[in-house]
Order: C-alpha cells, then structure tokens, then sequence
C-alpha cells in the first residue's frame, strides 16, 4: 500500500512528553501512516520510551543518533520519508484526534501543496489560548504570493506543525531546515516552501496543540539569539524580488517587520547589562529597520488595528522602547 502521510516526531530528553504525543497520534493512524521518530541523543528516558512504542506498533519507526539539534532531526526524518505529505509535530505537543483525516482529506479534495490548520497555545497552567483569531475560510485556495502576504500580516504563521506539506515541495526544490541556527529556523523554511507552492488550502479547526515552556531556549534570552534573529530575518528578504517588500506587499511586510524589530528589542533590554558593548552593536544594526518603517504606512494599514500595535510603533521609532531595559536591570 502507498504510504500517504509521513508524520516526523523530532524527541530530546522529553520523557514527560513524549508518551502523550505519540497516543494523540496513534489514535488516528492506519496502513497509509507512518510514523518516523527520531531520537536526537536523549540523554533521559526518551529513548526507552519510544522504542516501547516501536515494538508495539509496525507503523512506527525509530531513528536514534547523536545529538544535532532540531533541525538536522527534522532533515533527518524527511530523508526517510515516503509519504507523499509529510507532518511535523513535536514531541513536547500533540494533535487533535482527527487532525491527519481531516488534513489528508482537505489535500486530496484541493490537490494541495499545504494545508494549514488552526492551532491553540497551551500554557504551563494548561489554559489554552487560540492562535490565530480569523476564520479560515476552507472553501479558498491561494498561491505562493498571497500565502506571503498573509505570513507577513500575522494571518498565518512560519511553523512547520500545523501544516501538511507535499515531501515533493520539499525535496524536488531542495529546501530543508537550516542546520547552522538553532532557533528561528522555521520561518525562513516556510516562507521558501509558501513561495514555491502553487496551491495552498486551509482547515478552519484547531488541530495542533503547542505546548509552551517557560524553560524552553526561546525563553531563555542569550545574545546568539540575537544574531540568529537577524538572519532571519535577513533570509526572508533575501528569498523574494525586494518589489514586494517597498512596493506591493509593503504594508503587510512593514507590519511583519515592526512585530519583529519589537520582540528583538524585547530580548535585547533583557541582555544589555550582560554585555552592553554587544548590545549597542545590536541597536545599530537594528537602526536600519527602524528607519525603513513609516508612520503613515501602517497607520493606514488594515492590520494595525489596535492599541498594542500603535504603542509598538511609537515607541519603536521614537526610540523610547530602549529605555525599558531598566526594568530587567535586577
């Protein structure tokens, strides 16, 4: 039988996780499904763990090596794919019960490159939050540009786990995920896969469940991932004719672009009495994306439609927003 779905499960010392993530999966598998888990050198119980899984299930298989980081894991469980889509969840989240039937038959029905689904944020207090606050509307399909557009006013995201993806986008275009970045490896990937895609569906349906942890790396600010930022940033405006970040896509790109000048010097108030010569290094670098945003721009802008938004704004490009260091000084 053709295997339809590969879904890859990337595990690092989540011995706490793991276990759930898999049943979430399990529930839902047949002959069509493989499951590909990759241990990326569990120093836990991790490994133990899913081998269990392994001897229990013949649609699961285990992949187990050195430690390389999340996205050598994920090139590694794509290698070994044979689906003709691919998913990719974590190990530390899981999915809704009928997230690989209602994916696959979104696909099949549209004849989809991608298909993204809804997804909610769950808190350490289990508190979940939608997030993504508009409707997509199932009945529309839309190409690479426009899925650029929407990638840059927030209406979807740059995460593989919510998204079902033909292994043949991936491969036959050689993208991966960039195995020299540790974290904000996921946007730039995506938004290569957005660009290449010809058709891309939607699932209007919380499907995929996203775990946070307050001792996660993303929460643990060190200046590497500033640098790493940056190159993000760097590589989304390197993948597409710079016209559609000044001319026609302008006012969606500002909005993405204020989002992530605001979260970077989020982090960097943070860092700055740990090397406050590094610090200032990062505010000249970040001073040309400052100046490139412009008031009447997003004023005017559909997305920026709330308060939150203005206040980021105004403190961005006034400067203001350096000054909030102070409070991380202790």
């Amino acid at each position: 039988m053709n295997i339809k779905l590969s879904i890859i499960v990337p595990v690092y010392n989540l011995e706490k996780f793991v276990g759930r993530c898999l049943e979430s999966i399990l529930c839902q598998v047949n002959d069509e499904v493989e499951i590909i888990i990759i241990d990326d050198g569990s120093t836990d119980n991790s490994g133990t763990i899913i081998d269990e899984y392994a001897q229990k299930h013949s649609n699961i298989k285990v992949i187990h090596k050195s430690n390389e980081g999340i996205s050598k894991t994920r090139n590694k469980g794509l290698v070994q794919a044979k689906g003709e889509y691919v998913l990719f969840v974590d190990s530390d989240d899981y999915i809704a019960g009928n997230m690989v039937k209602t994916m696959l038959n979104q696909a099949i029905n549209k004849n989809a490159d991608i298909v993204i689904s809804k997804a909610v944020n769950e808190w350490p207090d289990q508190t979940k939050e939608d997030m993504f606050t508009k409707d997509f509307d199932e009945s529309e399909v839309i190409n690479g540009m426009e899925a650029v557009k929407r990638f840059w006013a927030g209406e979807i995201n740059g995460h593989p786990w919510n998204k079902l993806i033909r292994r043949e986008l991936m491969i036959n275009n050689n993208i991966v995920f960039p195995e020299d970045k540790k974290i904000y490896e996921d946007a730039p990937t995506l938004f290569k896969l957005y660009l290449k895609a010809n058709r891309i569906a939607f699932v209007n349906k919380n499907l995929y469940y996203y775990v946070q942890h307050p001792g996660s790396v993303t929460k643990k600010p060190k200046f590497s991932m500033l640098y790493d930022h940056v190159d993000m940033i760097k590589a989304i405006e390197d993948s597409v004719d710079k016209r559609y970040c000044k001319k026609d896509f302008k006012k969606e790109y500002q909005y993405f672009l204020l989002k992530q000048i605001y979260y970077h010097i989020d982090l960097l108030n943070q860092l700055y009495f740990t090397n406050k010569l590094a610090a200032e290094q990062h505010k000249k670098e970040l001073g040309k994306y400052i100046k490139s945003i412009e008031f009447n721009n997003l004023f005017n802008n559909y997305y920026f439609n709330n308060n939150a938004d203005k206040l980021r704004l105004f403190l961005v490009k006034t400067r203001l927003c350096y000054l909030l260091r102070f409070r991380y000084r202790s």
